[in-house]
């Protein structure tokens, strides 16, 4: 498991659980959140308040922006591993 995996299970446990975000996980949480549209703005809103998320916010974080993040850093991981024992570039490799 890589940290981004883990910050991303913190984050949903915390929030599964009903506790309030704090320090470096409320952090990396506004980090995946962004700002800009009402809807980011009012998730960022009531995490920094430690306010309940609806939902529908709740899923959005959880189950859409989250998996994509996690998704996005084993990518990122595989293609780096791949480059460091040069395998980039060669396609998929039959099993």
């Amino acid at each position: 498991m890589n940290a981004t995996s883990a910050k991303c299970g913190h984050i949903k446990r915390r929030l599964r659980q009903g506790l309030p975000l704090t320090g470096k996980v409320l952090e990396f949480a506004l980090e995946i959140v962004g700002e800009g549209d009402e809807f980011s703005n009012e998730i960022a809103r009531k995490l920094k308040a430690g306010a309940k998320l609806g939902d529908y916010e709740s899923h959005i974080l959880m189950d859409v922006w989250l998996l994509h993040i996690r998704l996005a850093a084993q990518t990122r991981a595989r293609i780096e591993r791949e480059q460091e024992v040069g395998l980039e570039g060669r396609g998929p490799v039959e099993i």
